[in-house]
């Protein structure tokens, strides 16, 4: 601009050539263009100003002819709407325009039409703007910085914990005075994040911090001849019944979500006494425990999907009176997952799960868990077989002649003999004439006494 401004402006130099081919000719040759460019440049400056000299290409760019403002609030109403229900473009781009004018005015110049639907893409890339909902949350929600992954490289490292309800109907047996229930239940899977491996599964109706310890002495207790461990006594056990040859590892730490039974303080004080380190995943991020969240769906259409009772992820993939199946009992579908874990999902390969310099081989969490142990060792477990009973909930009862009350029931055994009618002396309990017992509500059969000699 200056220079043509020299062009065409007298100079105070009386050096400088005086006329204007003179002038045109010194520039082009300075810059290495033709006279021609020069005039050509020269008019359209004499006839738009600055304006006329901006390139074309960057004219062409949508990035300049769109108003940049009207980005910066399309950006605002995607993240004000990212816990919402998805919106259509449409509605979107309604909202926009309309914020727009408000904001500059009815004079603003909206975009055209193509315009602001090419803009909202690009103001929506990387976010899943227009995905589920909880795809979007995990997005938002992730660090705005560089973040990868953890580095574990042996098995009980970290183990994942989560809780599921399943698509399928199951029949909870009653009792004399109330009838069976059809529900839907949970499922609350531990998961080994090196060999992915499943080390503890739970069947209840809804998960609580019992399922939670249940699954978790899983991981710590060798039960079945299938995986190989040493270091722990044969009498080690849990009253958990078989759990099918499952591994366990002896996890270091948990990582769970921010549920109440994970994050309950006796679940996490028990923990520190069994020396696991607890983990709490980000909220509304299921892709930090993105392994497991791909075994409930490889469970669901690998083995759920096949049994009586399936209702589909969707209320509009429900079939016509699927309650009158012939429908599984809760503890059936307990034993039908555990044995379709060991016998098909322990033995199937697995993408991306390779052994470290046998990358271009795919494994199954067996094989992976059997090339680490003979890498690694086999894993050291101190738990001992009151450990268990540390997870259940205590109450206070006192001791009659007739045994003890809970729940409408009565419990009694010899162990009760030397406490009948006795006060307690122990101080953590809140009365002193009751002593502590542990109780497990899944199980009515028995109750445990802690004695307190």
């Amino acid at each position: 601009v200056r220079e043509l401004s020299w062009i065409i402006d007298p100079l105070d130099d009386t050096s400088a050539p005086a006329s204007l081919e003179e002038r045109v000719e010194a520039i082009a040759s300075a810059r290495g263009k033709s006279t021609r460019t020069v005039y050509r440049l020269l008019k359209t400056y004499r006839e738009q100003g600055t304006d006329g000299l901006v390139s074309g290409n960057l004219k062409r760019r949508s990035l300049i002819r769109t108003d940049q403002r009207w980005s910066e609030i399309a950006r605002e109403v995607l993240a004000n709407h990212v816990r919402d229900t998805t919106r259509s473009r449409k509605l979107l781009l309604e909202e926009i325009n309309e914020l727009f004018l408000w904001e500059l005015g009815d004079s603003a110049e909206l975009p055209s039409q193509r315009s602001q639907y090419r803009r909202l893409e690009e103001c929506a890339k990387g976010a899943a703007t227009f995905a589920g909902t909880k795809r979007r949350e995990s997005v938002a929600n992730s660090p705005k910085t560089a973040h990868g992954r953890l580095d574990i490289t042996r098995p009980g490292q970290l183990v994942v914990l989560d809780s599921h309800r399943v698509d399928i109907l199951v029949v909870m047996p009653g009792s004399r005075l109330h009838k069976d229930l059809v529900t839907r239940v949970e499922i609350s899977v531990a998961q080994d994040y090196y060999t992915r491996a499943i080390v503890g599964i739970q069947v209840s109706p809804a998960t609580d911090r019992v399922d939670v310890g249940h699954v978790i002495m899983q991981a710590c207790t060798p039960i079945g001849s299938s995986w190989r461990f040493r270091g722990i006594p044969q009498q080690v056990s849990v009253p958990q019944g078989q759990v099918w040859g499952m591994p366990c590892v002896g996890p270091e730490a948990i990582l769970t979500d921010r549920g109440k039974p994970y994050v309950s303080e006796h679940v996490v004080s028990v923990c520190e006494g069994l020396g696991i380190s607890v983990y709490a995943a980000q909220p509304y991020k299921p892709t930090d425990k993105a392994t497991l969240e791909r075994f409930f769906r490889t469970a669901n259409d690998s083995l759920f999907s096949r049994l009586p009772g399936y209702v589909g992820s969707d209320p509009t993939q429900r079939g016509l009176d699927v309650d009158k199946e012939q429908l599984l009992t809760i503890d059936q579908l307990d034993t039908v997952l555990r044995r379709w874990v060991c016998e098909v999902y322990h033995h199937n390969a697995q993408s991306r799960l390779t052994f470290p310099g046998l990358h271009q081989r795919e494994m199954s969490p067996a094989e992976m868990y059997s090339a680490s142990i003979a890498v690694h060792g086999l894993p050291q477990l101190l738990v001992r077989p009151d450990d268990w009973f540390k997870f259940l909930p205590k109450v206070a009862r006192t001791i009659q002649h007739y045994g003890v009350q809970h729940d409408h029931r009565i419990y009694d055994g010899p162990a009760l003999d030397a406490y009948r009618h006795r006060r307690s002396t122990e101080p953590r309990v809140n009365r002193a004439e009751k002593f502590r017992f542990a109780v497990d509500p899944q199980d009515i059969r028995k109750i445990y006494f802690q004695d307190p000699e």
